[in-house]
C-alpha cells in the first residue's frame, strides 16, 4: 500500500502456492497446459459432502503434483452458513523440510462474483 515489496517466508510461501496451483484450470497456461488443477470441475456439484470430496480430491492431486515442498495431513469443508455458493475448505499441511505443520482455509466459490 506504501509503495513497498513485501517479501514472504515459511508457511505463507506454501500456501500461496497451493491457492495458486487450486486457483489456476488445468490447460489455462498456454506455456504449461497440465499446470493447475480440476477444482472447477466442483462448480456445477451442490454443496453437498460430494462437492467437498470432489475439491478434497481435485485439490489432493494438484498439490502432489505441483507442491512438493508440503504434504497435505487434512482438507476438510463445510458450507458458509452466510453465502451457500461458497465452501469452506480448512486445509492442514506439514512442510517437508521442516516437518512444521501450517493450515488455512480456502473457500471455493461456486459462482462468479462480479
Amino acid at each position: 500500500s506504501n509503495g513497498t515489496v513485501r517479501i514472504t517466508s515459511g508457511n505463507e510461501v506454501i500456501e500461496n502456492s497451493l491457492r495458486r496451483i487450486w486457483g489456476i484450470q488445468v490447460g489455462e497456461i498456454p506455456a504449461n497446459p497440465s499446470f493447475g488443477s480440476n477444482l472447477y470441475l466442483a462448480l456445477f456439484v451442490r454443496n453437498n459432502d460430494l462437492a467437498i470430496s470432489l475439491c478434497r480430491t481435485y485439490m489432493t492431486e494438484a498439490a502432489s503434483l505441483w507442491e512438493r515442498r508440503a504434504q497435505l495431513i487434512s482438507i476438510d469443508g463445510s458450507v458458509d452458513e452466510n453465502d451457500e455458493a461458497q465452501l469452506l475448505l480448512d486445509v492442514t499441511f506439514r512442510v517437508t523440510a521442516t516437518n512444521e505443520i501450517g493450515s488455512f482455509v480456502f473457500p471455493f466459490y461456486r459462482q462468479l462474483e462480479y
